[in-house]
């Protein structure tokens, strides 16, 4: 005798296994909750979020090894990369690295002998192995602290410096028949005055007004301490505690009430000048009321 009940159940799986196996068959409706918590998780096919947990543990499996790849080959891009670089000494220098050899103020400077290895350098006295040169402003008057840079009286001081180029050593005019031709007259003059050889191993620096009016305008120009920047700070190697030296442009008289327009040159033989491109000077304004 045949048991109606399993029977029918029997006839129920099959129409329902049938159902769910053939592809073209419309799947039943759900709302988007029941979708979404299907989704969350699939109690026909043990899926949670779309994937079995093999699946998962495929697909984890595949990124942990892609990214621990990924990580090693970056790692040891960086080691290979610090490896070439010195910490004391940039890569590209001169002509090969982005400033070029087209040539900062730092507080300790106003110290001499502030940092140990802080030497007073002269023109006989350059800076030993491991030692640089101080830069000493207080005596350059009337451009110090005390005399307010020389404001007060309207006299202003202006304190320019050349940009850090590492390894750059300056070819000085040191030769007075050889001075060029565009070097103005009061510096060739300044130039061939000085008695002491050692003294020319300089890097001159001229300001004049930047055209006919301005150079008018401008009156009588003094530059502290030397004329330039004495050759012994250089070159640059960045050593600990280097200071950048300074000159000091006093302007003593410059015409009130009127804009000028300076132009301020560092001259050396390896200082190329163009004021298009704004090469080896600088340009700056000045109004005194």
């Amino acid at each position: 005798m045949v048991n109606t009940k399993e029977a029918s159940a029997t006839a129920k799986n099959q129409h329902h296994h049938h159902a769910h196996s053939n592809p073209y068959e419309r799947p039943p409706s759900m709302s988007f909750g029941q979708q979404f918590k299907k989704f969350l998780y699939n109690p026909e096919t043990g899926a949670v979020f779309g994937r079995t947990a093999s699946s998962w543990g495929k697909i984890g499996l595949f990124y942990l090894i892609f990214y621990g790849v990924l990580a090693a080959l970056v790692a040891i891009c960086f080691w290979g990369f610090f490896q070439t670089i010195d910490p004391r000494r940039p890569t590209w220098q001169l002509e090969r690295s982005i400033i070029g050899t087209n040539p900062d103020y730092r507080t300790p400077g106003a110290t001499p002998g502030r940092g140990a290895n802080i030497a007073n350098c002269d023109y006989d006295r350059p800076p030993e192995p491991g030692q640089v040169c101080a830069v000493d402003v207080k005596n350059w008057v009337p451009c110090t602290v005390e005399n307010f840079y020389g404001y007060h009286k309207s006299s202003p001081c202006i304190f320019l410096k050349l940009n850090k180029i590492f390894g750059w050593r300056p070819e000085f005019y040191n030769d007075t028949n050889a001075l060029p031709e565009k070097m103005p007259r009061s510096l060739k003059k300044h130039i061939k005055e000085i008695t002491n050889r050692n003294e020319l191993n300089t890097i001159w620096v001229s300001c004049e007004g930047e055209y006919p009016a301005d150079q008018e305008n401008i009156g009588p120009v003094t530059i502290l301490p030397r004329h330039g920047f004495p050759g012994y700070y250089y070159p640059y190697e960045n050593s600990e505690g280097y200071l950048s030296p300074l000159v000091a442009v006093h302007f003593e008289r410059p015409r009130t009430g009127i804009l000028i327009n300076i132009e301020c040159k560092a001259w050396a033989k390896n200082i190329k000048h163009d004021r298009t491109d704004k090469i080896g000077s600088v340009h700056f304004e000045l109004m005194v009321d």
